[in-house]
Order: structure tokens, then C-alpha cells, then sequence
């Protein structure tokens, strides 16, 4: 199954010199691992993120970086329950170094604008799969039923001669059933 990239239109304003910028996301001073690739490149690099916001992250590396302002990457990170409010959330980004500057000997640090990005589906042991499997099978059973709440309530709002009351509460039972289908929906990118 394809899976949905989005992509991020919020831009920092930069203003020159020590004025901070008055648009910038929030920073989050994370150290967290993360992998990073030149697109086009197989093999992923281990980095640490020494900043992280909503439209980017300031990584540091082992060894030179052999990046330049422009480069197109790959980012693949997972977001700690404390960012995401309730669980762990593995993302790929495609991201394009904004600056490149050398902290140390032997370390690169480099910021990166993140363009896109999508959900990726939990990767390890054969658990994280059966869980996947798992809510794509309730989300399944749940569809299904409530197909047939919303077929049900429709056809009883086509017989004639119903009072009000009656023609009320089946519109907000398929009401209802119609939120919850479109909160399903949007759930199938996070277990697609």
C-alpha cells in the first residue's frame, strides 16, 4: 500500500544578524538518535538531533559532512510519546540542508528544512506487526458495522409519515456514524 506523504508549508522568516526570528517553530533541544541519507543514496547514516522542531532539525554527525546548502535527504527518525502526546511515532522525511557548519573536529553539524513527510509502519519484531495487524482488523470489523448503521438509518429515513422525534434522533445516529467513518479513515494512515 502507498504511503501518504504531507508536506509542511510553515517557513521560518529569517532576520539577519542576533534578532531572533519572530516566526520561527518551536525548538525542541532533543538528543535523540536518527538516520539520515543523500536521496538517491542506500546507505543510511547514524546522527543526533541537537534541536527539532515542526519544519526542521539541526543534526550533528561523526566524520566530515559532505553536504552542501541544497542537498536533498532522506531523514528517518521516531518521535518520542513526550512530542506526540501519547505514543511513539516513526516518520520519514525528505529534507533539504539549509546550512551546513563543522562543530568539532571529527563532527558536522547541519540544519535541515523538512519538505515532506509520511508515517512509517513499525519495523522490529514480529509484536509491532501483529499489533499493526491487529488494528487493521478492528478498524475492518468497525467499518463494517458502521456501514451498516448509516445504510440502516438512511432507509428508515425514507418511510414516510415518521414523527419528528423519530426522524431526528435517526439523523443524528447517522450523524454520528458518518464522524466516526471519517475518524476511521483518517486512522488508516497511521496502521496503513
Amino acid at each position: 500500500m502507498a504511503m501518504r506523504w504531507f508536506s509542511h508549508s510553515a517557513r521560518a522568516t529569517s532576520v539577519s544578524g542576533r534578532t531572533p526570528w519572530p516566526n520561527r517553530a518551536k525548538r525542541y533541544i532533543l538528543n535523540m538518535p536518527v538516520e539520515y541519507r543523500p536521496c538517491g543514496q542506500s546507505k543510511w547514516i547514524p546522527a543526533i538531533t541537537a534541536n527539532l522542531s515542526c519544519t526542521g532539525a539541526l543534526l550533528e554527525a561523526n566524520g566530515p559532512a559532505a553536504l552542501r546548502v541544497g542537498d536533498e535527504l532522506e531523514v528517518r527518525l521516531v518521535l518520542p510519546p513526550q512530542l506526540t502526546g501519547h505514543a511513539t511515532v516513526p516518520l520519514l522525511c525528505v529534507a533539504r540542508v539549509v546550512r551546513v557548519e563543522a562543530a568539532s573536529v571529527g563532527h558536522a553539524r547541519f540544519g535541515a528544512a523538512i519538505q515532506r513527510y509520511r508515517l512509517e509502519a513499525p519495523t522490529g519484531d514480529g509484536a509491532s506487526n501483529a499489533d499493526l495487524d491487529s488494528v487493521r482488523s478492528v478498524r475492518h470489523e468497525v467499518n463494517n458495522a458502521l456501514t451498516a448503521i448509516i445504510g440502516s438509518a438512511e432507509l428508515l429515513l425514507l418511510v414516510n409519515g415518521l414523527d419528528e422525534l423519530t426522524r431526528g434522533q435517526l439523523q443524528t445516529v447517522r450523524d454520528s456514524a458518518l464522524r466516526a467513518a471519517n475518524a476511521l479513515r483518517r486512522l488508516r494512515y497511521v496502521a496503513a
